[in-house]
This record gives structure tokens, sequence and C-alpha cells, in this order.
């Protein structure tokens, strides 16, 4: 009797010891599933479409400022000194220039960047710097001697201001094309700026 009473017992005890396994088993799970594992992430794919927008979309222009004093002189010749006379036409202007330098950054396509995509690197081809703006900087002179007949009948001052500003500009821009320091300067900080806007991708960048 007494062997029954104990292996009744050891049933009993192995019992609750199963249940309490089983309890325990369940709580574990319910408050601490087992993870998932994580899903291998793609790497973004760097392509010379999203360079150009990555450009087009952060990069801002850079432009280097120069200020020209600059005269012109137009001379409104009609072919012989008598008709000069009476319809000829000089004009002498002066006035400060302001020219703006830079490279314009929207002319990059995608043919101009090349992409390695085992050494890591991209290599962009920018256009030369050139003239972006130009205007007058202040108040223009400008000095009028027309013939006795244009004075007469065919003399508008505001037409005479525009030739001069025409003439003024285009000279000034012709001096500022010359000087090849100022352009490479200004590819040079346009260069820099495309560094810093592409550091981003983890790729090297060459630019020509």
């Amino acid at each position: 009797m007494e062997n029954l009473s104990e292996k009744i017992k050891n049933f009993l005890l192995l019992s609750a010891a199963f249940i309490a396994v089983a309890l325990l088993s369940f709580f574990i799970g319910m408050f601490f599933p087992e993870s998932e594992p994580e899903e291998p992430v793609d790497q973004v794919q760097i392509t010379s479409e999203t360079v150009v927008n990555k450009i087009n979309d952060e990069a801002f222009l850079v432009t280097k400022t120069v200020f020209v004093d600059q005269e012109a002189q137009l001379v409104i010749d009609n072919g012989s000194g008598w008709s000069n006379f009476w319809w000829g036409q000089t004009i002498d202007a002066e006035a400060l220039v302001r020219i703006d330098v830079g490279v314009d950054l929207s002319k990059i396509t995608e043919e101009d960047i090349e992409i390695n995509q085992e050494e890591q690197t991209i290599t962009i081809t920018i256009p030369d710097a050139e003239v972006l703006d130009s205007s007058i900087y202040g108040d223009i002179d400008v000095i009028t001697d027309n013939g006795v007949l244009r004075t007469l009948f065919a003399n508008d001052p505001n037409d005479d201001h525009n030739l001069a500003t025409n003439e003024l500009i285009n000279l000034s821009t012709k001096v500022v094309i010359e000087d090849a320091e100022l352009l490479n300067e200004a590819k040079i900080d346009s260069r820099n700026i495309l560094q810093l806007v592409l550091s981003d991708l983890g790729y090297e960048v060459i630019i020509r």
C-alpha cells in the first residue's frame, strides 16, 4: 500500500513539474518571442541618373563677381563726311559693369558621369566656367554727338542709353572671358561644391 501511495505521490510530483515547465515555456514565448532573422538590406545602386538628380537637388551655384570700369565708344558712320555731318552719331559711355562668373552645374548630364562600381569612384566632367550674368552697376555716363538732322528729327536718348549699355557689357564680358586665372578659380569653387554634395554617397569623387 505504501508503494502505491509512493508511486501516486511521485506521479503527481512529475505531473506538477511538467505543468510548471510547460507554463514557464509558454510565458517565456509570450514575453520573449524569438526574433525573426533580419532580411538583408539591398544596397542602393549608384547610377549616373542618381548623381545628376542629387546635383540638381542639392548643389548650389557658386559665382565669382568682378567689377570692370569700362569705357566704350560707338560711331554710327553713314559712309561719308557729309552724311555724317547730317546723320552721323558718336556715343561715348562709361560705367562700372558687374560680371558674375561660374560653372553652370545644370548643364551636367548623365553622359558626363562615369561610375566604377568595383573601385567605388564617380568621375564627373564639368563644363568650363563662363559669364553667367552681367549688368551695369550704378550710373552710366553717356555723351552723344549727333549730326544736325539726327539731332532735330531722330534724337532718342533712351535708344542711345540702351546702345551704350549693351556695348559696355559686351566689352566687359570679353575682358573677363580672357582672364584664364579667374575662370580657373571659378571652376575650382564648383569642383569643391560637388565634392561636398556627393560626399555622402560613399564613393570617391573625381572632378575633371
